[in-house]
């Protein structure tokens, strides 16, 4: 049986530019993308590419807004390496044009880390039905993994 760093290099050799790799739950996925990522790390130890796995999904955090009765519930983006791609996004259409096949059931605004400067990139995702545009509310536990998977599929 390969390792994962045997099977690693083998994706590396290929000269494919995205590739999508799929196995069952507690099959090593997340100790997978880890290693390739370390073995494609550039000089310097800068990364190479984007890797979609438990830690990209955790870089997505609730913030219930519990000191204000729930009044600003939102999605927050966590600073990371990635930030420099997020920028790249510049409204909302990217994320829509892949949302589409789910036919959500919400709406969502990018929320820019400061109003007066687009170019620091999105702080947070609020999410509402069309609706009721001013009530914020918290999507599913499936929504949300649904909503991150095209925010990274947005960001190519």
């Amino acid at each position: 049986m390969a390792t994962l760093k045997e099977i690693a290099r083998q994706i590396r050799a290929n000269k494919e530019r995205i590739i999508l790799i799929y196995a069952f739950n507690s099959t090593g996925k997340t100790k997978f993308s880890v290693e390739y990522k370390n073995i494609t790390k550039k000089k310097g130890g800068k990364h190479a590419g984007v890797y979609y796995n438990a830690y990209s999904e955790d870089l997505f955090r609730w913030d219930n807004d519990e000191p204000n009765n729930n009044e600003s519930i939102n999605l927050e983006i966590l600073d990371s390496s990635l930030n420099q791609f997020i920028k790249k996004i510049d409204n909302e259409e990217p994320i829509r044009e892949k949302l589409i096949p789910y036919n959500p059931k919400y709406n969502f605004k990018l929320v820019p880390v400061k109003a007066d400067d687009p170019e620091l990139g999105w702080a947070s995702v609020v999410f509402f039905l069309n609706e009721e545009p001013e009530t914020q509310i918290k999507i599913s536990r499936g929504e949300e993994r649904i909503f991150v998977w095209c925010f990274f599929l947005a960001l190519f």
